[in-house]
């Protein structure tokens, strides 16, 4: 850890390309055979390895990788292209905060000069409760304009309270910053954008003001864990007198929200089959966990052996054997 830290302090000050142009003798990296001695060697004790070189150059960049999960999922955005992994970075479940992926400075086809978004897009947990977007006036002077926003796969009200105001930076005003109120649901979903539009208060019909850096995309990062269901063990071993087969079905890792899976019997092709509607009821419903419930029981009716009966000259036998008033020769005999 000591290792990619002055790794991380490295990158910091020069650029993560600096560090590894000096490790793979690329047109940017250091100039020095000392400190290019000593970032090698500080990423063959990060990464627990002899030989540098037989890293690929996406085990060197995960030497990079931030320690809050939120920050890792910013990081991985940003650098996926270059990553080796695809390990998901997951978050913890009430974690509160927000990342910046897009921050000006990145190209754009069409940039305002006079007000726009300090960042583009927005990463924030359900958790936070609200993103907190800046706006940059680099027009002198005062400044009227409105925001509002606009819905995709996240949807107003549902997963966050919907805006549209006018707001008004002064001449001295470089910098406001604009709250948008994030809804905190108990149930799992996939993560949801929206979006932020800057647009000219001026005009009745409420255009969005030119460029692309007047509209930002906010990403909602779930943190709830519905968990994972299954059944408690792979094995069950049951009587017929008993009458019912009980089965345990558990829910783990998570239990935020309600969530429904469907169990039915299966025929497998191999072993001792046991029979439907012979051996037992075939079990084929839908079972619902409420929030916070971990394990249902489910019952599978058995049948009664049939009892078949073989007709003999001297008597009766059942499938079962001798009726237990027959003498051992009879049973010989039979």
């Amino acid at each position: 850890m000591h290792a990619k830290k002055q790794l991380c302090d490295i990158a910091d000050k020069k650029s993560q390309q600096y560090v590894i142009d000096t490790t793979y003798d690329g047109d940017h990296g250091a100039k020095t055979e000392i400190e290019k001695e000593k970032i090698i060697e500080l990423f063959r004790v990060a990464l627990d390895v002899e030989k540098i070189k037989d890293c690929h150059v996406g085990d060197l960049y995960q030497c990079f990788e931030p320690v809050s999960s939120l920050e890792q999922v910013a990081y991985k955005r940003a650098f996926g292209k270059v990553l080796a992994t695809k390990r998901e970075f997951s978050i913890m479940k009430g974690e509160i905060g927000q990342a910046e992926h897009a921050v000006e400075g990145q190209e754009l086809l069409e940039y305002n000069k006079d007000i726009g978004f300090h960042c583009l897009h927005y990463s924030v947990t359900e958790a936070s409760g609200v993103v907190q977007v800046k706006i940059k006036k680099e027009k002198k002077g005062l400044m009227r304009f409105g925001v509002r926003t606009v819905e995709d796969t996240a949807k107003a009200v549902e997963d966050y309270i919907p805006i549209d105001e006018v707001f008004e930076m002064s001449v001295e005003e470089t910098t406001k910053i604009v709250d948008v109120k994030i809804v905190n649901d108990q149930g799992w979903e996939p993560d949801e954008d929206f979006f932020i539009e800057i647009y000219d208060a001026e005009d009745p019909q409420k255009r969005k003001k030119w460029g692309d850096n007047t509209r930002c995309k906010v990403t909602i990062l779930d943190d709830d864990k519905p968990g994972i269901i299954g059944f408690a063990s792979r094995e069950i071993v049951s009587r017929r007198k008993d009458r019912v087969a009980q089965v345990e079905i558990v829910r783990t890792d998570g239990a935020d929200g309600s969530a429904s899976v469907k169990v039915e019997n299966i025929r497998i092709d191999h072993g001792q089959l046991a029979k439907a509607y012979q051996d037992f009821i075939p079990y084929d419903q839908t079972i619902t966990f409420g929030p916070g419930e971990t394990s249902q029981i489910i019952e599978i009716e058995l049948l009664p052996k049939p009892e078949v009966i073989l007709e003999d000259s001297k008597k009766g036998i059942t499938a079962d054997g001798p009726k237990d008033d027959e003498s051992e020769e009879e049973k010989e005999g039979h």
